[in-house]
């Protein structure tokens, strides 16, 4: 029995011919020759020291070894020359086999097996097994350098460990296994780990064993830090074992680190305490954590040009420094964690896919957080004195005036006066109200981006955002009935193909359409008809139909102003109310396509403090011609009378006031009504009356007439009660009575005119 520590040295610095219990050294066994030469029988040799020279050990023929256990440093060769298998461990701390200066040695033993039997061992030793096996039966091994192995080699269990760094496929790992002879790896692991300052990234690839033959069953992969696959590759008439990298590893300095596919791993990257990595410039997806292990703070880019990087499944670890996100669109789902750090935005597009858990601080002086109708939940103060963050909520939802949502939910000091607020999607205005430490997005107006059957509408409906609109009905909505009894000031924009139907209020609370501030509003609906269908309603806004026409089909429009409406104009039932403030200044409808008044009233009223004049109104004018029928014309205390002229381009509807009476218009040519009075002397078909009592101008020209009575009258006409009157047509012609106006009697045939 042997058990050195200190030094033993010689040419055979231990030999044993006989039979030696044990060898223990923790000193040094250097020899010139041989460091041990063992014939007979030996036990365990255990080292944790160095045992040092040419040759390290040589077991002569017929000799036997209990086993070497290696947990310091043994330089040299290792010869076997004898018929029994050579056992060679580690121990609990590393043990080495290597060569003189760094170099290789070699392990020779071509008459028995070499098994590595347990323990942690560095190989850095050429294995000659010619017509025998390599055998790792529970140890594990670190390859740092290309060992070959004459022979064949097999694992059972233990753990083959490549340390890797160097060259991709093409080359060989910086830890690699050759084999002349077959490969078999029916057990244990097969485990990388990267050599100190190595950059590793996904799609990497390291041959990790070279073959003759090579079966890689039942075979478990690890890593250290990234996440790779292993499979196997012909290589001529050899077959490799070929670790990928399915994650990025920084173990030393990289400027920019640029993923544009998917990367997808429990830890997608990694950067070590030893790493230093300037910006993650992520164009593709990254789903897994992204830790940051350094004291280095890491800054992330996103996709530009419709293009969106994704951070999802997983959490952003970088608790010992800052995160920035730079520029770029990002969609972010990851947690991320900067304990008693701050994450920054200073220009990227950040896109919530879920509700996000920040612990940390939270600033962003530039950029934009789009919340998507999630929540970044801050544990620390969040402050945003520059940049956009908008609600992003869905634009198929319906939301009212005052609808709330949270877009950032943080601590104590947390400070937003600098967000612009938004909600996302277009119609919808929105602003920002803080309540303690969050921040609310708040509907500014009311929208409708699905399916609604009603909006009332009873008080004032105004866009508290300083916005034009005040409903706004998008490309995927369908509104059924718009029911205002009260006051929209604002406009109102329908984006769908589904009709626009508006009832109103009552005769004493009209429901108003008007802009903001009293302004002339817009209502805008080019996909579909606007249809009034009910109530009574004060229209203070233009209409913009497009092809598509509006149509009054029951309800009464109060128009005191010049009202244009792009498209066309239709009235079957309701009422057309004309305020008049004065002879020039009273409401109208300005109409760009045809329009067409076939039922329903048509009345002219004093507003504003106004009264009625006699005289000509010219109340509907129209770009693609004007058909009017069976109106009902009224206007208090005077006779209504109704035409049409044509006038630069456009179609009109001209409604003229008589003071003397009031009486039914568009009756037979030439026929009035019996008075009381001598007949006159008006001309059959000229539209002439006789008599004293009420009459009616007729279709005709305007005579003369003779008695006491009325004098006959036409469509523009002038008549002078009492004596002759001539009558005083507008510019143009083309005239024709219209409607029925209202007071008077009916008429009936009267005597003979002479």
């Amino acid at each position: 029995m042997v058990d050195n520590t200190g030094t033993i040295s010689g040419y055979k610095a231990i030999a044993n011919a006989a039979t030696l219990g044990r060898v223990t050294n923790a000193g040094l066994i250097s020899g010139t020759g041989f460091a041990l030469d063992l014939s007979g029988t030996t036990g365990t040799v255990s080292n944790s020291g160095t045992i040092v020279g040419p040759t390290a050990l040589r077991l002569n023929s017929g000799a036997t070894l209990a086993g070497l256990v290696n947990q310091g440093t043994i330089i040299g060769n290792i010869l076997n020359l004898s018929a029994h298998v050579l056992t060679l461990s580690g121990g609990a701390g590393l043990g080495t086999y290597t060569g003189a200066n760094g170099g290789q040695a070699t392990i020779s033993s071509t008459l028995a097996n070499v098994v590595l039997g347990g323990g942690q061992l560095v190989l850095n030793d050429r294995v000659d097994v010619s017509g025998h096996t390599l055998v790792n039966s529970g140890a594990s091994v670190l390859l740092s350098s290309i060992v070959s192995v004459t022979g064949n080699y097999a694992q059972t269990d233990g753990t083959l460990v490549a340390g890797i760094g160097g060259a991709s496929v093409g080359g060989a790992a910086a830890g690699q296994l050759v084999v002349s002879g077959a490969a078999s790896l029916t057990g244990g692991t097969m485990a990388v780990a990267a050599l100190a300052g190595t950059n590793l990234l996904a799609g990497d690839r390291y041959t990790l064993i070279a073959a003759g033959t090579l079966t890689a069953s039942g075979l478990t992969a690890s890593a250290t830090g990234f996440t790779a696959t292993l499979g196997t590759a012909p290589n001529g008439t050899a077959t490799d074992l070929i670790l990928t990298l399915v994650s990025d590893y920084v173990g030393g300095t990289l400027g920019t680190l640029t993923n544009s596919g998917t990367l997808s791993a429990a830890t997608a990257v990694m950067i070590t305490a030893a790493g230093s990595l300037g910006t993650l410039a992520n164009t593709g997806t990254i789903i897994g954590d992204v830790v940051n292990a350094s004291g280095n703070d890491l800054a992330i880019t996103g996709g530009s040009g419709g293009t969106v990087g994704t951070l999802a499944g997983g959490t952003i670890r970088n608790s010992l420094s800052n995160l920035a996100f730079m520029a770029g669109d990002l969609s972010l789902g990851d947690a991320i964690d900067v304990t008693g750090h701050t994450v920054a935005n200073k220009g990227a597009t950040l896109i919530l896919s879920r509700d996000v858990v920040l612990t940390g601080a939270f600033n962003q002086t530039a950029g934009t957080l789009v919340a998507g109708g999630h929540v970044l939940s801050v544990s620390d103060a969040a402050t945003v004195s520059g940049g956009v963050v908008s609600a992003g909520v869905s634009a198929g939802g319906t939301y009212r005036v005052g609808d709330s949502v949270t877009l950032i939910h943080a601590g104590t000091g947390s400070r937003y006066g600098g967000a612009t607020v938004t909600s996302g999607i277009e119609g919808l205005s929105a602003t920002g109200v803080t309540q303690g430490g969050d921040l609310l997005a708040v509907a500014g107006n009311d929208y409708v981006g699905g399916g609604l059957d009603r909006l009332d509408v009873t008080g004032t409906l105004a866009n508290t955002a300083g916005g034009a609109t005040a409903l706004y009905i998008a490309a995927g909505g369908a509104l059924g009935t718009l029911a205002n009894s009260g006051v929209i000031a604002g406009d109102i924009v329908n984006q769908s193909a589904t009709i626009l139907a508006i009832s109103g209020g009552t005769d004493d609370a009209p429901g108003t359409l008007t802009g903001a501030a009293g302004r002339l509003g817009s209502i805008t609906s080019r996909l579909a008809d606007v249809r009034f269908i009910a109530g009574t309603l004060l229209l203070n806004d233009h209409l913009d139909v497009g092809t598509h026409g509006v149509v009054n089909s029951g309800a009464t429009l109060l128009v005191n102003t010049a009202i244009t409406i792009t498209g066309s104009f239709s009235q079957t039932a309701g009422g057309l109310v004309i305020g008049v403030a004065s002879a020039s200044g009273y409401g109208s409808l300005v109409i760009s396509g045809s329009a067409s008044l076939t039922g329903g009233a048509v009345t002219l009223r004093p507003t504003g403090g106004g009264a009625l004049a006699a005289g000509s109104y010219t109340i509907v004018s129209a770009g693609a011609g004007l058909t009017a029928s069976n109106l009902v014309l009224t206007a208090a205390g005077y006779t209504v009378t109704s035409s049409t002229i044509a006038s630069g381009g456009h179609t009109q509807l001209v409604l003229t006031l008589n003071t003397a009476s009031t009486g039914t218009t568009g009756g037979p040519p030439g026929g009035g009504p019996p008075g009381g009075g001598t007949p006159g002397g008006g001309t059959s078909g000229g539209g002439t009356d006789s008599g004293s009592g009420p009459g009616s101008g007729g279709n005709g020209t305007g005579g003369t007439d003779t008695g006491t009575g009325n004098g006959g009258g036409t469509g523009g006409g002038v008549t002078t009660p009492g004596g002759p009157s001539t009558p005083t047509p507008p510019a143009t012609v083309r005239y024709a009575a219209v409607g029925r106006a209202q007071g008077g009697r009916p008429w009936a045939p009267g005597p003979p005119w002479t």
